[in-house]
């Protein structure tokens, strides 16, 4: 589409981008737009056959929206075990050397698989990650960059969890793991 050019989608909208070889379009006669495979387009009639057209189709693509939660709760003695509620606990409140145990969660609320999900936590400057606390769906989990789908990178700071493909209205099980307020 253009100033020069009938050319305009179905819908009457004109081109945001455009691609005419040089001299193109003609506007001579012609009612359809050919793709040449250098990716350049020219005007030629409807009835010419072995080109390659641009077509518009309008599909609706739902896509997935992915929710996570975060919450933590005290574990005083620092034994892996919560003492109080989770989602009860804020790092920012608590004093040096006690423990906490953050677990964390997914949820697919959008209109389609959510692919590769990754959790990712990043520990506030205020604390330490306490090695060899990752846990998913209740099962231990290497701190190191390996096979399972846990890890947590010292260097960032960062804790990680894979959970994989969610499906629509999916939740992943719970990822946990420990902190220690310095």
């Amino acid at each position: 589409g253009g100033a020069t050019s009938p050319f305009a989608w179905v819908t009457g909208e004109t081109f945001s981008y455009t691609n005419w070889m040089s001299g193109q379009p003609d506007n001579a006669g012609e009612d359809a737009l050919a793709w040449q495979f250098n990716g350049l387009w020219h005007d030629v009639t409807s009835t010419v056959s072995s080109v390659f057209y641009v077509i518009e189709f309008d599909i609706d693509c739902p896509q997935p929206e992915v929710a996570v939660v975060l919450e933590g709760a005290k574990d005083v003695t620092c034994d892996g075990n919560a003492d109080d509620a989770f989602g009860t606990a804020k790092l920012e409140d608590m004093y040096s050397g006690e423990c906490a145990i953050l677990r964390t969660r997914a949820t697919n609320n959008g209109e389609s698989i959510a692919k590769g999900v990754l959790m990712s936590y990043t520990v506030p400057q205020y604390a330490t990650y306490k090695t060899g606390t990752l846990q998913y769906d209740g099962a231990a989990r290497t701190d190191a960059a390996d096979t399972d789908n846990g890890k947590y990178d010292a260097t960032t700071k960062k804790v990680q969890f894979s959970a994989g493909d969610l499906d629509v209205g999916a939740v992943s099980p719970d990822a946990q793991f420990s902190v220690v307020i310095d």
